[in-house]
């Protein structure tokens, strides 16, 4: 019998059983018992969702008039291997070794011992199996198996596959480069988190010698918060941006922060756990996204549509517009006598609002002076360059 090569639902779950391998090597990394622990869980899932997917793929239950449903691994491996003698298909490979897994993960879960020195070997064990199940009833190699192929958002799914293209070409600095980017994609158009924290801006108005690291603090936690309620370990989270901070200036729209000598050479554990840490993310917030309980129309007053955030500086006699991907995010306050703004710009406008607009300085639009009573330019994307601009003024004559 010839083997039967995947359609793309199949393909879909295959990736899908990938992924609990490279969610356990995650948890592997970050060398705690706990996380040994679901390191070995994840890795016995992930054999046991592909010998499943084996039985579907060949419809081995009716093939053998069995069931399925409440078979053991053993007893899944058994089944497989029925099946393929009687076709002609080879064995499930590593039968002593997928079983001792098992074995070693019931012992776990049932009796709180945890060996941690095995957990890196089993690893290992799993990854040849997979690889090796692969080829064997799928004609595929496990770095066929790619994450993006079930990437929804066809942008995010580009930068996906820059991320596996760096890997399996070892440049392990752009992978995670590229990861960063994903990250920031996806949180932006996925997870539409600047949709949701406009509440910052407010902050601005408060005066005092520590106003700046109180904003750089409140945010910290809106955007900590924010992350946890949808789904991130923020233990692992923290580890994500430890790299980030490493990568160097060249890789980076701003380099106006600075970032972190990495003390040693870009590997492929500091590139697998970035790409495993962001495949995460975007399956989660690609499942769990809620549509909206109704559609806004762009507001219209007196049958003229609103223009996008914008702001004009008499200096240089022109109008500064949010950049049109990110538009939409922008908003307008009002805290009499107090006017709020905040918009994403490109990087030559975050320069002139670096540069050319002063706290305190008077300006003028149509409507008349003001004066700048705070302001701040944070890096937003790096993916698409972006800026965000947070503007508080006041109007002295109009």
């Amino acid at each position: 019998m010839a083997i039967k090569i995947p359609d793309i639902t199949t393909l879909r779950r295959i990736v899908r059983a990938k992924y609990y391998l490279d969610h356990a090597r995650i948890h592997a990394n970050v060398n705690s018992e706990f996380d040994s622990m679901l390191a070995l869980h994840h890795a016995d899932n992930a054999i046991e969702f592909l010998l499943r997917i084996i039985v579907e793929h060949y419809d081995i239950e009716n093939e053998l008039n069995k069931q399925s449903d409440n078979l053991t691994m053993s007893g899944l491996i058994t089944l497989i291997d029925e099946y393929a003698k009687a076709n002609g298909l080879p064995a499930v490979p590593f039968n002593s070794e997928i079983k001792k897994l098992r074995n070693l993960r019931n012992h776990i879960q049932h009796s709180g011992v945890l060996p941690i020195s095995e957990i890196k070997g089993q690893l290992e064990i799993a990854h040849k199996a997979l690889d090796r199940c692969l080829i064997r009833f799928f004609d595929m190699k496990i770095e066929d198996v790619k994450f993006s192929t079930i990437v929804q958002n066809q942008t995010l799914k580009g930068i996906v596959e820059d991320i596996e293209h760096f890997l399996d070409n070892k440049e392990y600095l752009k992978s995670v480069v590229a990861s960063r980017n994903a990250f920031e994609y996806a949180r932006i158009f996925v997870l539409e988190y600047s949709r949701r924290n406009p509440e910052k801006l407010p902050l601005l108005l408060v005066k005092g010698e520590y106003v700046d690291s109180l904003i750089n603090y409140v945010s910290e936690l809106e955007e900590r918060q924010t992350l946890s309620g949808y789904g991130i370990d923020l233990y692992l989270f923290d580890r994500f941006i430890e790299y980030i901070r490493h990568i160097p200036s060249e890789h980076c729209a701003d380099s106006w922060g600075g970032y972190s000598v990495m003390q040693r050479e870009w590997n492929k554990s500091d590139a697998d756990y970035c790409y495993g840490f962001v495949v995460d993310v975007i399956n989660k917030w690609q499942t769990m996204r809620i549509q909206p309980l109704y559609e806004i129309e762009p507001l219209i007053i007196s049958g003229i549509p609103m223009e996008p955030v914008s702001v004009s500086f008499d200096m240089n006699e022109k109008s500064i517009f949010s950049i049109k991907e990110l538009e939409e995010y922008g908003c307008l306050y009002s805290y009499s006598p107090y006017n709020g703004m905040r918009m994403f710009v490109n990087k030559d406008d975050a320069e002139i609002f670096r540069r050319e607009v002063s706290i305190g300085d008077k300006y003028a639009d149509s409507y008349g002076n003001y004066v700048i009573d705070n302001l701040t330019v944070n890096i937003a994307s790096n993916f698409i360059p972006a800026w965000e601009v947070c503007v508080w003024y006041h109007y002295v004559d109009k």
